[in-house]
């Protein structure tokens, strides 16, 4: 498999509400997303400068949409993953490489 198929992937770190009687305290969550086109390197940089400071992929996606009207950020969700994995199209679906 060639490397060119491969999505660049950032990580950040992030506060995330705790849910139950320590609802009042936050955690800090790593965060990777998984960014395509890799290639785009003004909208990496985006997604990595506001991912630093979302709670959703709703909340990045709304950020990223004045300057990126089609991007869609989707969240995996793996019972018992301890991470947070974002894929974040600026497309709004996967692009191969340029």
């Amino acid at each position: 498999m060639g490397g060119g198929c491969r999505a660049v992937v950032t990580s950040a770190r992030q506060e995330a509400p705790r849910a139950g009687p320590a609802a009042s305290k936050v955690r800090a969550v790593a965060s990777t997303y998984v960014i395509n086109p890799r290639t785009d390197a003004e909208f990496a940089s985006a997604v990595k400068t506001e991912g630093q400071t979302v709670v959703s992929p709703a909340d990045l996606q709304r950020r990223l949409r004045p300057a990126y009207p089609l991007v869609v950020v989707h969240a995996r969700q793996l019972d018992g993953e301890r991470w947070r994995v974002w894929y974040v199209y600026r497309d709004g679906h996967w692009i191969a490489p340029d």
